[in-house]
């Protein structure tokens, strides 16, 4: 969305707003909406009610049914309250962009602190590529330059 009080209706059905798809006015808490879509689609790795096939089933699953995308139900439990925040059916509901980028700052902060476990051998180190700085501070003073 574009300005509060928008009425144009542009947009893949699957992440569009209650509000969008009937038609109403709408404003920055359609784009959260979205977003909660996003991140389902990033946790399930499959785009919004993939047993929908047209997007009239869509359109009435979110707008008649009420219904959200689900979510797996191993994600994290702050993950899983933000996603559905956003994908609350009254866009008063929903949580701001400065909300969200606080949850998201507060959390994936709290992410990186923690040692990550991988099962897979580490890659070795390889040498940095050569600069053409690196080409003048080695070159010997008689010879001429030569970059790589």
């Amino acid at each position: 969305a574009l300005r509060t009080g928008q009425r144009d209706v542009k947009g893949t059905i699957g992440f569009m707003a209650p509000e969008v798809c009937v038609g109403g006015k709408y404003g920055a808490a359609a784009d959260v909406y979205s977003l909660g879509v996003l991140l389902v689609e990033l946790c399930t790795l499959d785009r919004p009610f993939p047993e929908l096939t047209k997007a009239i089933d869509v359109y009435l699953a979110v707008v008649n049914e009420r219904r959200r995308p689900e979510l797996p139900r191993d994600i994290a439990p702050w993950l899983q309250r933000l996603t559905e925040a956003c994908l609350s059916h009254d866009p008063r509901d929903r949580p701001s962009a400065t909300e969200i980028a606080t949850c998201l700052v507060e959390h994936l902060l709290d992410a990186t602190s923690v040692e990550p476990t991988v099962d897979a051998e580490p890659e070795p180190a390889q040498e940095p590529e050569p600069t053409v700085k690196g080409a003048v501070e080695a070159a010997p003073v008689d010879r001429p330059l030569e970059v790589p």
